[in-house]
């Protein structure tokens, strides 16, 4: 990817993110003008960010243009 494309790149932090599964992002994310970081409080899920959902105080303010959340 060239440095301007990775400029304008979005970046989505995928809460509760869980074991690495293909399809586990919602579909809107999973595109190339999205960058998936995955925050997860079980370290054995090899996340981006090992943090509680009630406490991400590891993910800098403003620095992410979404969240998307496990689904139920």
């Amino acid at each position: 990817m060239s440095d301007s494309a990775e400029t304008l790149q979005k970046t989505v932090l995928h809460v509760g993110c869980g074991s690495w599964r293909e399809k586990s992002l919602h579909g809107n994310f999973r595109t190339p003008e999205w960058r998936e970081i995955r925050l997860d409080i079980n370290p054995e899920a090899e996340p981006d960010i090992v943090a509680s959902m009630t406490d991400m105080s590891a993910v800098e303010s403003n620095s992410v243009d979404a969240r998307s959340g496990m689904r139920m």
